[in-house]
C-alpha cells in the first residue's frame, strides 16, 4: 500500500503524470493517423487508374513507413499503459486519503 501523505497536494503528482502520459498518447495518435493518410494518398496516386484492391496488397506489404508506424503504435500503447498505471496510483491514494 502507498504511504499516506499528510499534504493533499501530493495527490497532484500522479494526477498530472497520468494526464501528461494520456495527452502525449493522443498526440502520437494524431501523428500516426497523419502518417497513414499520407501513405494512403501516395497509394492512390501510384495506382493511377488501376484497380485499388491490387495496390492495397503492395501498400501493406511494401510500405516505406511501416516500421515508423509500428514504432509509433507501440509507443502510443506504452504511454497509455503508463497513464493507466498513474491513474491507478492516483485512485489508490485518493481512496487512502479520502474522507479524512
Amino acid at each position: 500500500m502507498y504511504h499516506v501523505y499528510t499534504c493533499d497536494r501530493f495527490l497532484l503528482i500522479p494526477l498530472m503524470n497520468s494526464e501528461r502520459a494520456w495527452a502525449y498518447a493522443m498526440q502520437l495518435k494524431q501523428v500516426l493517423h497523419r502518417h497513414l493518410l499520407i501513405s494512403l494518398r501516395k497509394l492512390i496516386l501510384r495506382a493511377n487508374g488501376q484497380y485499388l484492391k491490387h495496390s492495397l496488397f503492395f501498400f501493406f506489404k511494401d510500405s516505406e513507413q511501416d516500421e515508423e508506424n509500428t514504432r509509433l503504435r507501440l509507443h502510443l500503447v506504452r504511454r497509455l499503459k503508463k497513464a493507466a498505471r498513474w491513474s491507478k496510483t492516483f485512485l489508490d491514494l485518493c481512496q487512502a486519503r479520502g474522507d479524512e
